[in-house]
């Protein structure tokens, strides 16, 4: 082995720019497999910064001309909360793209309207303040409030502890912030702040032909995802074929949110 190493050695020192070379695709080779390693493992290997993720999960819709995708039926989401037995919480949250104008700077940010239930299932609670009330989920609750991420809060703000209680300007509305979330607190990093979301208070969210919410739940430690499914599955379709008997209902189903 000693022999052939030396013999590597010596051709190597005849040929500079072809060992240079070699060199540099090895490493660079080492290098991408590394940071291809590290997003794969933050992003599917390593489990969410959640208490018991293997509880949590995301509810879709079946469809003939699309198959199986995450989105649900306002109805259909309304009927599950209500209904549904292999859940202890579930939620939904939908983009809330906004320009913040209550500051120095105008700035667009992107956010996310949530049910008040949401942090709840994730299992998070805020660092500064308080979480949503159950009452400004609903048609005519309280006044409009929001909770602002860690890093939105720090990059934007300072981390100024005063910020609970201050009012801001977004999408023609004031929204008076209620409280901050701790780091990381969210998979979606690009989210600046939460606001509730009211299911029933546009018409198109309760049609029952359209799919947009983006549904999470937080099964019981005794069920397992299939019996979840068997149960939205058979709620679903009690629903349209009693409510909406001229809407086919193909199916439901969750699965890990992981």
């Amino acid at each position: 082995m000693f022999k052939d190493l030396r013999l590597a050695f010596r051709q190597m020192r005849k040929a500079p720019g072809f060992t240079t070379v070699a060199l540099l695709t090895i490493a660079l080779g080492i290098g991408a497999s590394t940071a291809i390693f590290s997003v794969v493992d933050s992003a599917l290997l390593r489990p969410l910064a959640y208490p018991h993720p293997e509880q949590l999960v995301e509810f879709c819709w079946k469809s003939q001309a699309f198959g199986t995708y995450p989105l649900v039926s306002g109805p259909a989401f309304k009927e599950w909360r209500e209904h549904a037995r292999q859940f202890t919480s579930m939620a939904i949250s939908v983009d809330f793209p906004v320009v913040l104008v209550g500051a120095e700077v105008p700035e667009r940010v992107s956010g996310a309207e949530v049910t008040p239930e949401f942090l709840g299932v994730l299992g998070v609670k805020p660092a500064l303040g308080r979480d949503f009330e159950p009452a400004e989920g609903k048609t005519g609750g309280a006044d409009a409030v929001m909770i602002l991420t860690h890093e939105w809060w720090s990059r934007r703000f300072g981390a100024d502890p005063a910020i609970v209680g201050r009012t801001l300007e977004c999408a023609n509305k004031s929204y008076r912030v209620v409280g901050v979330l701790p780091p990381r607190s969210l998979a979606a990093e690009n989210v600046a702040f939460l606001v509730p979301l009211v299911l029933d208070d546009l018409p198109w969210r309760m049609d029952p032909a359209s799919t947009w919410a983006r549904a999470i739940g937080r099964l019981r430690p005794e069920a397992s995802v299939a019996s979840a499914t068997d149960e939205i599955e058979a709620l679903g379709r009690r629903l349209y074929t009693r409510s909406y008997p001229t809407f086919h209902f193909v199916g439901a189903a969750v699965r890990p949110l992981q």
